[in-house]
């Protein structure tokens, strides 16, 4: 429920026996391009890390309000939605204090790989995970626009064995 002049984000969740109403602080920015791929992986990535499902949701969301947050008077790029700055947790390029958000997740090296970028250097998602985990990423997004639905558990669930074996 994000309903105009609310100062408060609440976003539902129904773990297959019970909803949950997750409440939060509304952050008011422009810089929102990305926000549901960047909830959308914190929330993998704490289901990888063995989080339940709500706390998954509930650290994915604490996540995404953080850099939201920090993101606010970041001037980046162009248009209506400006995208949001990753690098919160490392730094406050805007008034130089230190995040008061505690995440238990390393989130700093954010990776995105996707089937198209794969077969252009000839790797399997298995291996440019592989490699992106080897190489320091500490959270990696599975983004796909055109793959369907049974595919793309296939591929998530590959990227989680991936995560988990590392």
């Amino acid at each position: 429920l994000h309903k105009e002049g609310m100062t408060t984000a609440i976003d539902v969740l129904y773990d297959g026996e019970k909803i949950h109403h997750i409440s939060g602080p509304r952050v008011m920015t422009s810089n929102v391009h990305g926000t549901g791929c960047t909830l959308a992986s914190a929330i993998a990535s704490n289901l990888a890390k063995g989080c339940s499902l709500y706390e998954a949701v509930v650290e994915g969301k604490t996540y995404l309000t953080g850099v939201l947050d920090m993101s606010r008077e970041v001037m980046i790029g162009d248009g209506p939605q400006t995208p949001m700055s990753h690098g919160f947790m490392n730094a406050d390029w805007t008034r130089g204090v230190t995040p008061s958000i505690k995440n238990k997740c390393d989130l700093r090296c954010y990776a995105v790989t996707d089937s198209q970028c794969n077969e252009k250097t000839g790797r399997s998602l298995v291996e440019a995970v592989t490699m992106a985990i080897k190489g320091g990423a500490t959270i990696v997004q599975l983004r796909e626009k055109t793959m369907n639905t049974r595919d793309f558990v296939e591929a998530a669930r590959a990227v989680v064995a991936v995560g988990r074996a590392s």
